[in-house]
C-alpha cells in the first residue's frame, strides 16, 4: 500500500514509501507511551500537547514531490476518520462494526482519549485509489453511514496526516480490528447524483449552524465602509455588467439572470 511518512509533523517533506496493510496496523497496535500522565496531558499548554502526541506519522497515499499541502496528494489507497465528538456511555465501536459489517478495518485510541471521553482514529483500505477530488465526497458518505455527528470535521482532508499511535504513560489504550474487504470506493461515490457537487456533500449540525451563522453575519453591501460601500451605492450589478463585463456576460432569458 502506498504511504507518506514522516518523524515530526513539521518535517516539510514526506517519504513516499510502500507498506502492506498488516504491517500499518501492526504499526498502530502498539502505541508509543509517553511521559506525560493521562491527567497531565489535557493540562499541559498546546504546543506541549501538540509535541507529546507527534511521535511521527503517515498519509494514506503518495505526495507529489514529497509535499503534504492541498494539490499535491496523487491518490489514497487508504482512508482514515478522526472520531472527536462521542457522547460519554455511547458505543461507537459496536456502531462502526455494525455499519462496517464486511469491511476490512482497525481503529485506535488517539492520544487525548480517556475512558470518559472516548476518541478513535478509524482506517480502512479502499477497493481502488481515489484521487484528492475523490477522496473528501467519499469519506463524507462512510461516515454520513456511521453517523456524521462523531467525527471531526476537518477529517476529510485529502492531504490530513495520521499519527502513529501514542498514548500517555498511564492512558488506556484501546484497539480494535475486523477482517474483510476494502472499502468499495464506486458503491460510496455512487450514492450521490454527482459527487463533485459540494452541496450535496454530508456534512455535520456543527457545519451547518457555521454556514447559517457566516451567512446571517455578512454585511449588507450597501452598509460598508470605505470604497467598497461607496462603489455598491453608486452601481447596481446590472450596471457594472452592462459597462464593464458586456463582453463578458449576456441577459438571460430569466429577468435579472446573466450568462
Amino acid at each position: 500500500m502506498k504511504i507518506a511518512v514522516c518523524n515530526r509533523n513539521t518535517e516539510k517533506r514526506y517519504k513516499n514509501k510502500e507498506m502492506s496493510w498488516e504491517d500499518i496496523k501492526e504499526r498502530n497496535h502498539h502505541p508509543i507511551r509517553t511521559s506525560e500522565t493521562m491527567e497531565e496531558y489535557p493540562k499541559l499548554p498546546k504546543a506541549q500537547r501538540n509535541i507529546a502526541k507527534d511521535q511521527g506519522g503517515f498519509v494514506g497515499g503518495w505526495l507529489r514531490g514529497g509535499i503534504r499541502k492541498k494539490g499535491h496528494v496523487i491518490s489514497r489507497g487508504c482512508g482514515a476518520l478522526d472520531a472527536d465528538h462521542i457522547p460519554e456511555g455511547e458505543d461507537f465501536i459496536g456502531k462502526a462494526v455494525s455499519v462496517l459489517a464486511g469491511v476490512r478495518f482497525f481503529l485506535y485510541s488517539t492520544h487525548s482519549h480517556t475512558p470518559q471521553h472516548q476518541r478513535y482514529r478509524l482506517v480502512m483500505p479502499f477497493s481502488r485509489e481515489v484521487s484528492e477530488e475523490e477522496y473528501a465526497p467519499f469519506m463524507r458518505m462512510v461516515a454520513k453511514q456511521i453517523g456524521m455527528e462523531y467525527f471531526d470535521d476537518s477529517t476529510y482532508q485529502a492531504n490530513r496526516m495520521m499519527y502513529w499511535a501514542s498514548c500517555p504513560s498511564n492512558g488506556e489504550f484501546v484497539f480494535k480490528e475486523q477482517a474483510g474487504n476494502p472499502l468499495d470506493v464506486d458503491v460510496y461515490l455512487a450514492q450521490y447524483d454527482d459527487w463533485r457537487d459540494v452541496t450535496q456533500w454530508p456534512i455535520s449540525s456543527r457545519q451547518s449552524e457555521a454556514v447559517k451563522h457566516s451567512v446571517k453575519t455578512q454585511a449588507d453591501p450597501l452598509q460598508k465602509s470605505g470604497i467598497v460601500g461607496a462603489f455598491c451605492r453608486a452601481y447596481t450589478i446590472e450596471e457594472v455588467i452592462e459597462k464593464h463585463l458586456a463582453d463578458v456576460y449576456a441577459p438571460s432569458a430569466v429577468d435579472g439572470r446573466y450568462d
